[in-house]
């Protein structure tokens, strides 16, 4: 997400990340920003190895489906908790997102600070969205979970010159 890389109340200089790192099987890889899209809240790495990661998500074509089931993938709280990625499941709750907006939907999977940015799966391993908000627990009310559809992502991906395979 770009709310990851950049903290937007540094007012006086930038508050986008000087160095960002990628972990991949308990490896890391120093990456670059490509793009930033501040409205979907969406950011694009790249590593800057030479090393090629091939496979390492399969992206659903078809829309997500209201009521179906998904799975939230992060680091809720980084290594407060533990250094393992934790899973939590839930469902589609609805197609829109906070205010109608079509490019999220609201999951009932339970998403916490460093969630951001991870993978919300269906039931076959596909991604049909990346992890992005939660809103509510500050307001002291029952808590919203919001990802981005993963056909915001393909736009995204797809202007920046990337293709998904499909399975």
């Amino acid at each position: 997400n770009n709310h990851v890389i950049e903290d937007n109340s540094v007012k006086n200089v930038s508050g986008k990340c000087d160095v960002v790192n990628a972990f991949l099987k308990d490896k890391k890889f120093s990456a670059k920003i490509i793009s930033q899209d501040r409205l979907n809240d969406l950011a694009l790495l790249k590593i800057n190895e030479k090393t090629r990661i091939r496979n390492f998500a399969t992206f659903r074509k078809n829309s997500v489906v209201l009521g179906e089931k998904v799975v939230a993938m992060g680091y809720p709280y980084g290594k407060t908790i533990s250094s393992e990625i934790k899973l939590t499941s839930g469902s589609v709750s609805s197609l829109s997102g906070l205010g109608n907006e079509f490019t999220r939907m609201q999951i009932d999977a339970a998403l916490q600070p460093g969630n951001s940015g991870g993978p919300l799966f269906d039931k076959s391993g596909n991604v049909i969205g990346v992890a992005v908000a939660n809103y509510g627990k500050k307001e002291g009310i029952e808590s919203f979970n919001f990802g981005v559809k993963s056909s915001t992502l393909r736009a995204f991906a797809n202007s920046n010159g990337i293709d998904f395979e499909y399975p």
